[in-house]
């Protein structure tokens, strides 16, 4: 009898978690208007054969992202998890993660880690790859499944994704993966 009386309760609060999460999608005007895209649904880019050589990105672009920019998503390709911000603050200190100096070459050895989504009013406009490896560090726009340019990282930049990617391999190892 006990043993039906938890099984109960469990029903009742996953049926709960269930409800309040439908419930908070459908309401929640920046959940609804700027869905997380599920990871199969960006593609990982496949590595270069070669360098390959790429101009800067037009800072036209990255001012109007830092002006009106209001959500971002990156979906990481091999980490364990996946991060928004939605707070224009936020964004801004990810932009400033650019720096002015074109990439120039992108090695062949380089791999993207993880795709950065930039939305306006619910609408993605901007895509980058971003890459952080031993001798890859940059920020490479996207269209389709194209890279037209790249910028360089600033070290900032590479510290963030340092201490993001250590997080990810210790919550990784707590998980027992």
């Amino acid at each position: 009898m006990k043993a039906y009386l938890y099984l109960f309760f469990a029903f009742i609060l996953v049926g709960t978690a269930c409800k309040d999460s439908a419930t908070q999608t459908a309401t929640n005007p920046k959940t609804a208007t700027n869905p997380n895209p599920a990871p199969a649904a960006v593609p990982i880019p496949k590595k270069p054969k070669a360098d390959v050589q790429y101009p800067g990105i037009d800072p036209n672009i990255l001012a109007t992202l830092f002006a009106d920019s209001d959500y971002l998503d990156y979906i990481f390709h091999d980490l364990p998890f996946s991060m928004s911000q939605d707070e224009q603050a936020s964004i801004q200190s990810t932009l400033r993660n650019f720096s002015p100096e074109p990439a120039g070459i992108i090695p062949g050895k380089c791999k993207p880690i993880a795709r950065q989504m930039f939305s306006i009013k619910g609408e993605i406009v901007r895509e980058f790859d971003v890459y952080y490896s031993d001798g890859c560090a940059f920020f490479a726009q996207v269209e389709g499944s194209k890279t037209i340019a790249a910028n360089k990282m600033t070290p900032s930049g590479e510290n963030f994704f340092k201490s993001m990617i250590e997080q990810a391999m210790k919550t990784r190892q707590q998980m027992g993966q």
